[in-house]
């Protein structure tokens, strides 16, 4: 069964601080999560973000929640890999 893909609002904003030759990647990625919302990729965050998953890409990350009851896969965000980047995320 296919997911439908929601995004937060700043997705869009983050995507653009992306180099170009990793948004393509990043796109394909997100636009796969369609058919597989938990691809052998993506790793489940810990403790209070145990519900939130990501998938590393080239020294980025896509943050994303499924809702299983409604196929809903909702990118949270798309952020460089910093020391905290989950910081920002509550």
């Amino acid at each position: 069964m296919l997911y439908q893909l929601k995004q937060y609002p700043q997705v869009k904003r983050q995507l653009r601080q992306v180099p170009q030759r990793i948004q393509k990647d990043i796109a394909q990625v997100i636009l796969e999560l369609r058919f597989d919302a938990y691809p052998p990729t993506s790793e489940p965050l810990r403790d209070q973000y145990a519900h939130i998953y990501k998938i590393k890409i080239d020294g980025w990350r896509i943050f994303y929640d499924v809702d299983e009851q409604d196929k809903i896969v909702t990118i949270i965000a798309v952020k460089r890999r910093t020391p905290d980047p989950y910081r920002s995320m509550s």
